[in-house]
């Protein structure tokens, strides 16, 4: 199997080389570059042709989620991971209208980071689970303004909640 080719941005160094590292160590994981902002990543996309990017989503010169939107409109084949501190329905709203591959929280754990992964280079859509216990939450208490709940339920799936 040939190597999943990851772009990491991130602006905090230490924590870009920290995942950078981890991710070294698992087999099949390749990360091809890093970058600080934004504008670095959607710069760096053509010469590194990675299979995924992962994306802080606070980064200075361009945000994560205006990349990602970037991202997913010009390069589709390319899988999108957010990473992030935040988890306010807000955030997650915006990046599922960005059409994100994944949402994952800076405070999970490492082995969620390669769930992540792996279920979105199935193909698999990964929303971290911290995230998904308040999604529910949302959803079943309608604070999400049927916005977001437009964009992850079908109408079938609607009509019975």
């Amino acid at each position: 199997m040939k190597p999943y080719r990851i772009l990491l941005a991130e602006d905090h160094i230490l924590f870009r080389e920290l995942i950078k590292k981890s991710l070294g160590e698992i087999p099949n994981i390749e990360v091809v570059g890093e970058v600080s902002d934004g504008l670095q990543l959607i710069q760096s996309i053509k010469a590194l042709k990675p299979d995924m990017v992962i994306v802080d989503i606070g980064m200075p010169v361009m945000s994560g989620l205006e990349a990602a939107r970037i991202i997913k409109k010009d390069y589709r084949g390319i899988k999108v991971l957010l990473l992030t501190m935040y988890k306010t329905q807000d955030h997650l709203r915006f990046a599922l209208k960005a059409k994100v591959d994944g949402y994952l929280l800076k405070e999970d754990a490492f082995k969620d980071l390669v769930t992540a992964i792996k279920m979105i280079r199935e193909n698999k859509v990964y929303i971290s689970n911290i995230m998904s216990q308040r999604m529910h939450g949302f959803v079943v208490n309608e604070s999400w303004s049927g916005t977001v709940e437009s964009a992850i339920l079908s109408s079938r799936e609607k009509e019975v909640l």
